[in-house]
C-alpha cells in the first residue's frame, strides 16, 4: 500500500529482547511522535487530545476541541483529526489554521518551504500549502521537502522536485527502501544496479555506484557500506578517517554513533572513541544529550559519559531525542512522559486503553477508493530512520 509521511504522537512496544534493524530494512511511513519546531507537545487523555509546552503546562485543553487524534506542531501548523474523522490544521492557540478538509485523506507536517505531504480520497500523493490547497498531486509517493527539494516516486521511479513541482533530480532512479534527503548539496540515490551513487543538486553524479548502503552527509562526512563495512567519505570520496565499523550513523553535534562487534559507542571526527562501545543500541546527539539502550532499558548520556556515567540514568522502556527541551519517554508498559533535559517529568499520562487508535472510515465518503481504513496508531515503535528523520528535519 501507498505510503505517505506521517507525524504520530507516541509509540509503545516494550522491549523485549531487542534486535537492532539493518539500515536498509523498509520503513512502512516515517513518523516522528513531535514537530520540527517544538514548543507544542501533543497528550492524550480521557477526554481527548491536546497540548503542553516546554514547562508541562497546558496550553491547548482537550477540551478545546473535540479531537480524535493530533500531531506534534511544524512551523505554526499541525495536523489533527476531529470528531467527524476529517483532517485539517491548527494554529499554536488551538484555532483552526486550515479546516477539516474532506478530500485529505492523510497528511503530514508543514516544511519551512511551505508544503505538507498529502495523500487525497483518489490514492495519489502531492502536497497542500499553507493556504490548504493541494498541489502537485500526481505521484505514488511523496516525502517532506528539505533544502528545497521533497523525495517523489513516480511509476515506481524515484527524483526529488523543488516548490514549484520542477524535478531537479529526474525522476530516473530506483525506488529506494527509505526516502532519501537532499542534505549538505548532495544526494544518494539508487541505480538500476541497486547500489547508491551521490549527485549534486543539479544531478551531476559526483560519485559512482559503489555503495551498498549509505545514510546521507551531515557535518561534511556521510557513513557508507561495502560489503557490510561501513566507513565514513567525505564528498570527494576519499575516507574521511581509515577506521572502520559493522554499523555507522551520521554526525550530529561532532561524534556519531557507531556500532563494532555487538556493542555501540560515539567518534569524534577523526574516528576516535569519545564514549566508549558498551551499548546495545546507541543513535546521535540531540541537544547535548544522546539515546542509548543497555539491555531491555533506554538511558540519556551525554560526552562525558566515560567519566561521569549516565546523565539521565531513570531505565526507560523507550526514549526518543529531545527537541526543544522537551523529551518523550515510555515509562512503563502503560504510562508516558515528557521529560526535561534534567530527567524531571514535565506531564505523564496514561492513553485511555479503550481507544488506542483514531480510524478514518473511507466508506463514509463515495470516492474511487471508498473501502478501505486508516488507523493513526499511537502504539507503534519508530525504526532508526523514523529517528533519523525527524532529527534531520529538526536541524532545519
Amino acid at each position: 500500500m501507498k505510503k505517505i509521511i506521517l507525524l504520530v504522537l507516541c509509540t509503545a512496544l516494550i522491549i523485549s529482547g531487542c534486535k537492532k534493524e539493518s539500515p536498509s530494512s523498509p520503513t512502512d511511513n516515517w513518523d516522528s511522535y513531535y514537530g520540527y519546531t517544538p514548543d507544542r507537545f501533543p497528550i492524550q487523555t480521557n477526554e481527548g487530545f491536546g497540548y503542553i509546552n516546554k514547562t508541562g503546562n497546558t496550553v491547548i485543553s482537550p477540551n478545546a476541541l473535540p479531537l480524535i487524534y493530533a500531531a506534534g506542531f511544524s512551523y505554526g501548523k499541525a495536523w489533527v483529526v476531529n470528531s467527524d474523522t476529517l483532517i485539517g490544521y491548527i494554529d499554536e492557540s488551538g484555532n483552526w489554521a486550515i479546516n477539516p478538509n474532506p478530500n485529505y485523506y492523510f497528511c503530514g507536517n508543514f516544511s519551512k518551504e511551505g508544503f505538507a505531504p498529502v495523500e487525497d480520497y483518489t490514492g495519489q500523493f502531492g502536497f497542500i500549502n499553507t493556504s490548504g490547497v493541494i498541489q502537485y498531486c500526481s505521484y505514488d509517493t511523496v516525502y517532506d521537502f528539505h533544502n528545497g527539494l521533497a523525495p517523489v516516486v513516480s511509476n515506481g521511479l524515484f527524483g526529488l522536485i523543488d516548490i514549484t513541482n520542477t524535478p531537479v533530480i529526474p525522476l530516473l532512479y530506483v525506488k529506494p527502501p527509505y526516502p532519501t534527503y537532499f542534505n549538505e548539496g548532495y544526494v544518494f540515490v539508487m541505480d538500476s544496479t541497486y547500489k547508491w551513487k551521490l549527485l549534486d543538486k543539479n544531478g551531476n553524479t559526483i560519485l559512482g555506484a559503489n555503495y551498498d548502503d549509505t545514510w546521507l552527509f551531515t557535518e561534511n562526512v556521510a557513513p557508507v557500506s561495502v560489503n557490510s563495512i561501513w566507513k565514513y567519505i567525505k564528498p570527494d570520496g576519499n575516507e574521511a578517517f581509515p577506521q572502520q565499523f559493522d554499523l555507522a550513523y551520521p554526525f550530529f553535534e561532532g561524534c556519531a554513533a557507531v556500532e563494532e562487534g555487538s556493542s555501540f559507542g560515539f567518534i569524534d571526527k577523526t574516528g576516535n572513541y569519545i564514549v566508549r562501545p558498551e551499548f546495545d543500541e546507541a543513535w546521535w546527539f540531540s541537544e547535548g544529550l544522546a539515546v542509548v539502550r543497555s539491555g531491555n532499558y533506554y538511558h540519556y548520556i551525554d560526552k562525558n559519559f566515560n567519566s561521569n556515567g549516565y546523565k539521565i540514568s531513570t531505565n526507560f522502556l523507550d526514549a526518543y531525542d529531545f527537541q526543544g527541551e522537551v523529551a518523550l519517554v515510555q515509562i512503563d508498559a502503560n504510562n508516558w512522559a515528557y521529560i526535561n533535559n534534567s530527567g524531571k517529568i514535565l506531564y505523564e499520562w496514561q492513553p485511555p486503553v479503550s481507544d488506542k487508535s483514531a480510524t478514518i472510515n473511507k466508506s463514509a465518503i463515495t470516492k474511487k477508493v471508498a473501502t478501505t481504513n486508516k488507523k493513526f496508531s499511537i502504539r507503534k515503535k519508530q525504526t532508526v530512520r523514523e529517528r533519523l528523520r525527524a532529527r534531520l528535519l529538526k536541524g532545519e
